[in-house]
């Protein structure tokens, strides 16, 4: 035994190679979960709508710090694509 040359790392990496295809198998049903919610917002109508609605209050609010949010409301809904 002693003569074989880096005896330990090769058995190491024999056992994480047997043990690769547990490990993935219990890992993928997680990362598909993600991949499918990361797909249904991608897809999502209502999700585009809040991102585009927020994007339009935070350019409002740097160009207009001082007025109040029913001013910011109002000028969202009358002026923009939400009607």
């Amino acid at each position: 035994m002693s003569e074989i040359p880096r005896l330990e790392q090769r058995l190491g990496a024999i056992t994480y190679q047997r043990s690769f295809k547990e490990k993935l198998g219990g890992v993928l049903p997680g990362i598909k979960a993600v991949t499918d919610a990361s797909n249904k917002l991608k897809s999502s109508k209502n999700f585009k709508k809040i991102l585009e609605v927020s994007l339009f209050f935070k350019k409002k609010n740097k160009k207009q710090k001082k007025k109040n949010i029913l001013n910011l409301i109002f000028d969202f809904l009358f002026h923009n694509r939400l009607y």
